[in-house]
This record gives structure tokens, sequence and C-alpha cells, in this order.
């Protein structure tokens, strides 16, 4: 996973669905991905993320997006949440349904309470499939405890053969700690600014960081949140902003291996 060269036209961390009262389309989504030069993506749906979510409804968003784009270059994720489990469906299955090239995990959305038998079962089927299969996993990490970087360490010992990526290296301090003692371990640029690109430089970590936009979160944080944007740019601006900025840490990114 680690490269010799920066990339520079692909995203390894979209979105489409529901996310709170807006639906992405995943065919407009995915449209305004290619449109603007992105020739690999890696995109999962965000609806796995909304209260109650049945595995059906993300069935047939993915199966849609498939269907007019070729997954070998616009790469499903499987999101998997501990409801599923429920429903009967097992990280096998859902593999199988649908040509899904990675997973995702998301802690803070979805409840993985590892002292639940049946979700560590579950979550130990997952890195063994990703592992076996030589597919990514794709971690969301924040500030709190749930979602830490080293939430999910008990894996990243069993799995060593795993390629992880912790979406947003957040918190940064405990993201360096982690890519330092485990060399699978990536982080992308999803939702991180130019400091922490800079801290990971320093600690001689950029060739671990790969890109990724998280649009159109991005979009949804800029006309919901950001109160100094005045004028509501459009889903096209946004990706356009998105891209502006993963070019500018592929740059930092690629200054570390001349120094």
């Amino acid at each position: 996973m680690e490269r010799e060269a920066p990339i520079t036209m692909i995203d390894n961390h979209i979105h489409i669905g529901q996310y709170e009262e807006i639906y992405y389309d995943p065919i407009e989504i995915l449209n305004i991905v290619k449109d603007n030069g992105i020739i690999e993506a890696a995109y999962s749906s965000i609806t796995s993320g909304k209260k109650n979510v049945k595995y059906h409804e993300v069935y047939s968003e993915i199966n849609s997006a498939i269907s007019l784009f070729s997954d070998e270059y616009y790469k499903p994720y499987l999101w998997f949440v501990p409801s599923y489990i429920d429903e009967g469906i097992t990280v096998e299955k859902a593999m199988t349904d649908l040509p899904y090239k990675g997973f995702k995990i998301h802690p803070y959305i979805n409840n993985w309470d590892l002292s639940v038998k049946i979700y560590l079962f579950c979550l130990h089927e997952l890195f063994e499939f990703a592992q076996d299969k030589k597919l990514p996993i794709l971690i969301h990490t924040g500030s709190n405890n749930v979602d830490a970087p080293n939430r999910f360490e008990l894996f990243f010992n069993k799995y060593p053969k795993t390629n992880i990526i912790l979406a947003h290296c957040r918190p940064i301090e405990e993201t360096i700690t982690i890519l330092n003692k485990y060399p699978n371990i990536y982080g992308d640029t999803s939702f991180v600014c130019e400091e922490w690109i800079k801290l990971l430089i320093e600690n001689r970590l950029g060739n671990r960081i790969i890109p990724g936009s998280d649009f159109p979160i991005t979009h949804y944080w800029n006309t919901h949140f950001n109160n100094s944007n005045e004028k509501k740019i459009t889903l096209i601006e946004q990706y356009q902003l998105d891209i502006t900025t993963m070019k500018h840490f592929e740059v930092l990114l690629k200054n570390q291996n001349t120094l």
C-alpha cells in the first residue's frame, strides 16, 4: 500500500446516501467526482449511519452506483454496522452480494461494544476476511474515546497484514503513535489541517498518508455549520475546493521525500 510517487487524482474517502436531512444521490455524487478528473475513488454509503438502517437500503444504493460506475475505478466499501448481525447478514454474505473493494467501520455513529461477544466475533470475521482477501479497512477516528485511533488495537495486533486507514488522523498525536507502532496502518487527509500534515512529515510519516476528502460531508459542513460562509456553494464548487486541498497536501507530502 505504501507508494513510491504521490497520487494526485485519487480520492480514497467519499460518501453517497443519506446524511442528516440531505440525500446525496449516488449518481450525482459519482458524476461530480468523475467529471472533476478523479480517476479512482473509494466510496461508502453514509446511509449506514442512519438510525435503524436496514441492509437492503444500503445494498440498493451501492448496487445502483455499481451499475453505472466501474467498481474497478470507483470502488465501493462495505460500511458494516452491528444491526446487520440482527438481520442475519454476515461479512461473507455481504461481500458475496456485491463486489466491495474494502470495508468501513464507524465506531462513533455505530455502537461497536467490544464487550458483546457477537460483535467481537463479527469484527474478527471482518478483519480476517480483509487480511485474506487483501482488502483495506477504513476506520473513522475522532476525539471521543469510542473512536480513538487505538480503539481497535486488539485487531491491529492480531491481523498485521491487513491494511488499515485511520480516517481524519484524529487526534493527531495518538494517530502518530499508532502509525509508528504498526507499519500496516495509514491515515488519510479528510478533514485534516495543514498543521497536522506538517507534523506527520516531521515524524517521517508522510508516505503513510493517502488522499481523501470526505465529500460531500465537506459540503454539508460548509453550508450548515460554517457561519462565515455567506454564499451557499454548490456541490461541484465544494468538490473543486476539496481537490485543491488534496493536491496541496500532496505537494507537501512529496517534498518530504526530497529532504
